[in-house]
């Protein structure tokens, strides 16, 4: 339901942006701004020396951070959030691109439909493999 929800409300922001500005590429603007606030959210986790894909690991499995003292570990989660925070900004940056050219609508929507599943993919998967790094390099040998 959740995603239902919040596709709704990104597709009511886009339709009242693009309402507003009375261009439908306008509508995207949106989904640039919110590549580039998710982009500056995980480089300054990495800054304050708790990399989100390391925070949301350790909620989803609900366990305490401590992967924060295994240097190992914390050097996947920082490459994990840094790779997230590349794949985000160079997608920003191709649909900013498209749209500062006043290129039609339907290369913003090319743009964002081929980046939008493969950069989410990489994302996840980046997290998931620091994660389970993480997780292999704490259990004792056998």
């Amino acid at each position: 339901m959740r995603p239902v929800l919040g596709g709704t409300i990104g597709l009511a922001v886009a339709a009242a942006i693009a309402h507003q500005t009375g261009s439908a590429a306008a509508g995207l603007l949106s989904d640039i701004c919110v590549d580039l606030a998710i982009t500056t959210v995980l480089a300054i986790s990495i800054a304050v020396r708790r990399p989100l894909a390391g925070v949301l690991w350790s909620a989803a499995r609900r366990e305490p951070l401590l992967w924060r003292t295994d240097r190992s570990a914390r050097r996947a989660y920082d490459l994990a959030t840094a790779l997230g925070a590349t794949a985000l900004s160079a997608r920003a940056l191709a649909l900013a691109v498209v749209y500062l050219n006043d290129e039609p609508v339907a290369w913003l929507l090319t743009v964002k439909i081929t980046l939008g599943l493969p950069v989410t993919l990489i994302v996840l998967a980046a997290g998931y493999a620091a994660g389970l790094h993480d997780e292999n390099h704490r259990k004792p040998p056998a």
